[in-house]
């Protein structure tokens, strides 16, 4: 389990069955989700026009296991 999904399933057990606090949170993580989805698209677009440009280069040097 990814520290994000323990954090949400964390988040709706302290919602405590609060249907609007339930529905915000999805919200929020849907939009995190999509944030993050979008990062990702916009780094694999980087490398794909320009592998030596600065983005991807940058993404490059901190991936793990470099």
């Amino acid at each position: 389990m990814s520290a994000q999904t323990a954090e949400m399933q964390q988040n709706s057990r302290e919602a405590g069955g609060d249907p609007q606090a339930e529905a915000m949170l999805n919200s929020l993580n849907t939009m995190a989700s999509n944030m993050a989805m979008a990062a990702c698209e916009m780094i694999k677009s980087s490398c794909e026009q320009d592998p030596d440009g600065a983005t991807c280069q940058a993404y490059i040097e901190r991936a793990p296991g470099r």
